[in-house]
């Protein structure tokens, strides 16, 4: 099992706020929601039975990723592929270029 930094890093959309998980070596990041959403989205769920989808799109949990890697210097990284982990986190890989000496 994979060992992600326990501490949340704070990322500011214009959509909402998301917390975000990075793995200090696989070149991974998990993406939440802010707890509001999470309980909006557990709320909604348990009332619908479960028919009611109130997740946030991949595309904006994908957004938040790539604002997480610009502010932490990792500007130049790219986004290689997305997947829901389990409602409502989606964990992201990421490849970054090697610099030249």
């Amino acid at each position: 099992m994979r060992s992600y930094n326990q501490k949340a890093t704070i990322v500011k959309m214009p959509d909402e706020t998301y917390r975000l998980y990075d793995h200090p070596t696989d070149n991974t990041v998990i993406v939440s929601p802010g707890l509001g959403r999470v309980v909006a989205i557990g709320i909604t769920q348990g009332a619908t039975l479960g028919l009611a989808d109130a997740m946030t799109p991949e595309q904006r949990m994908e957004a938040a990723a790539r604002q997480h890697l610009a502010n932490t210097g990792r500007g130049a990284c790219s986004i290689t592929s997305g997947y829901l982990l389990v409602k409502p986190l989606y964990e992201f890989s990421y490849t970054c270029q090697q610099r030249e000496p």
